[in-house]
């Protein structure tokens, strides 16, 4: 029982860096973003637009949630397989976030002049 809560607080710890990293970056590629192009950034799609600063908040608060809803579950026990597919999904979650802000981010600076 003891080795089994001391496997929690690792799996715990490790979730808590990788969202930190996780945040970290997306906080970096939104500053650089908003550093180059323009507040009124506007991101054309077949009805209309959306502005750029709800698209670049999306992954954050993806990253954001999912950390939220991986420490509610870290308070329950768990096996060791699920403790396995947290170990592998956790970082593969927060890759998939913040490659979708990368290429928000591309286009958005596309979309504002900044490649030209």
């Amino acid at each position: 029982m003891e080795g089994s809560i001391r496997l929690e607080k690792k799996t715990s710890s490790y979730l808590d860096v990788m969202c930190l990293f996780g945040v970290l970056v997306s906080l970096g590629i939104t500053t650089f973003v908003f550093m180059n192009a323009p507040l009124s950034a506007e991101v054309a799609y077949h009805g209309g637009s959306i502005p750029a600063v709800l698209l670049l908040l999306l992954s954050a608060l993806g990253i954001l949630l999912f950390w939220i809803s991986e420490r509610l579950l870290g308070t329950h026990p768990t096996r060791g397989q699920a403790r396995t597919l947290v170990f592998i999904s956790g970082p593969a979650t927060i890759l998939v976030c913040i490659s979708f802000q990368a290429f928000l981010a591309v286009i958005v600076l596309d979309e504002s002049g900044y490649f030209r």
